[in-house]
């Protein structure tokens, strides 16, 4: 009993060490097409400065989990090494969606990130709220898959390929104009699905609530980041077909997104929910990013998506952090997933206490971290634009958002209880959760590497 137990141990270790290994590896193949501003593509995929930049952040985010996932599912006596080979499938798919630009490779490409995050959610399967938030997200995430390939199918119907660089060429012959028209549109909302945008965010809160934390925190990043840069790839080629509506549709999404994810998120007081209904109010000012770069494409000039790839980068950062330190924390065998479990956390472990407080406030955007540099870059290049009543929306929603980010850390600080404890404290783990925060300190206060890089990045892709 005892070597088969020793056997399992090992076995979870050593496959999660792997995976790590492979995504540090392949992280640091993509830098070299990043540094070098070097091109090669396909009928089907073009590696390029820009995908590249997000297929970095794609991987740093799968290192992270996958280190992450090793003491947590330890701790949940959870002995499933499945679980890395699941995290690779998706993270693959994550970074051929944001590098294709054919359709029928980003269908196959978003469903190979799907199906293995249905699979992740439902990992631990004696717990009837895992399975039930595995459902929810499969049924769902079939149907928003079902918007994608019709407007796939539409696409096609209408200008005979299923390449995005094909339909710069196209000229609008009717009746197929109305058909291209509905197909954007169905693209667009499929995407919206993915990245939790109003109204398609229902599933959110229950997936994230079920998800185990380190899956939880994988979503909530990798499923953005490759959404995000796949909806601004094909919105890059296919914006000249369907300007002025496209452009409304994604406004009234921020719009809705801003407002929803914020104010629902007051009411909450269980953790995971609670960052759960935050990750859609994120989703809402990178739309408004996006708002602002289709306006930028709609005058004729080269589309700006520099603020967009550093908020991305920025939101890893600090959602990473939270979620790895709230996945270190337990009442007994179970997670510790409501507010009043922080109370007195920083009495008695005020390094960890520090750490979170510094990803939340991060969160909220106070200076001097780099969350406040991600907004202050993506709200001026809104404003710049011209959408100020958006960008007013979304300082107030910002505004609104700090009193949920704070309520944890005064449950730490001036709130008196031993409810949660340290279950774990992996000695590399939480060097890279200090990393993470030296890191939004580092960038929130020098940021001007960053932005530079990245605005390389999409300027050498011409995106």
């Amino acid at each position: 009993m005892f070597l088969a137990f020793l056997k399992a141990l090992i076995r979870i270790e050593v496959c999660g060490y792997i995976t790590t290994a492979l995504f540090l590896g392949a992280l640091f193949g993509f830098a070299g097409h990043l540094t070098n501003f070097t091109q090669a593509s396909t009928s089907f995929l073009i590696v390029d400065p820009y995908g590249s930049f997000l297929a970095i952040v794609i991987c740093l985010v799968g290192a992270v989990i996958s280190m992450l996932a090793i003491s947590y599912f330890k701790r949940q006596e959870e002995r499933i090494g499945e679980i890395f080979s699941l995290l690779l499938f998706s993270a693959v798919g994550m970074c051929l969606m944001v590098m294709t630009t054919h359709l029928l490779t980003l269908f196959i490409a978003l469903e190979v990130m799907s199906l293995s995050l249905y699979v992740l959610v439902g990992v631990q399967r004696q717990a009837f709220i895992s399975s039930e938030g595995a459902l929810k997200y499969f049924v769902l995430g079939s149907a928003a898959s079902s918007f994608l390939l019709l407007g796939i199918a539409l696409f096609y119907g209408a200008t005979n390929s299923l390449s995005v660089q094909g339909s710069l060429g196209v000229t609008l012959v009717k009746p197929f104009d109305l058909y291209l028209k509905l197909g954007i549109v169905l693209l667009i909302l499929g995407f919206a699905f993915k990245v939790g945008a109003v109204p398609f965010h229902f599933w959110t809160p229950d997936v994230y609530t079920g998800a185990p934390y380190p899956i939880t925190g994988f979503m909530a990043t990798g499923v953005k980041v490759a959404a995000f840069g796949a909806l601004l790839r094909v919105l890059q080629y296919t914006f000249n077909l369907f300007p002025v509506p496209s452009i409304r549709l994604v406004t009234l999404l921020s719009l809705a997104t801003m407002i929803v994810g914020n104010l629902a998120a007051l009411r909450q007081t269980n953790l995971k929910r609670i960052l759960a209904y935050s990750s859609i109010g994120h989703a809402g000012y990178l739309l408004l990013g996006v708002v602002a770069y289709l306006s930028q494409l709609q005058g004729q000039a080269a589309g700006d998506v520099g603020p967009i790839l550093f908020y991305l980068l920025t939101y890893c950062l600090m959602t990473l952090g939270t979620f790895a330190i709230l996945s270190t924390l337990a009442k007994g065998s179970e997670e510790a997933v409501e507010l009043n479990d922080l109370a007195g956390l920083a009495s008695r472990k005020p390094f960890v206490a520090g750490l979170l407080a510094i990803f939340l406030f991060s969160l909220a955007g106070l200076p001097p971290t780099v969350g406040f540099v991600g907004k202050f870059y993506l709200f001026k290049q809104a404003v710049m634009m011209g959408h100020v009543s958006l960008v007013v929306v979304a300082v107030l929603t910002s505004a609104i958002s700090f009193y949920y980010y704070v309520a944890p850390i005064v449950a730490m600080y001036f709130k008196t209880g031993d409810k949660v404890t340290i279950t774990w404290i992996n000695p590399l783990a939480l060097t890279l959760v200090a990393m993470l925060a030296l890191s939004i300190l580092y960038l929130g206060i020098k940021p001007s590497q960053y932005l530079v890089l990245t605005n390389m990045a999409f300027m050498a892709t011409n995106l």
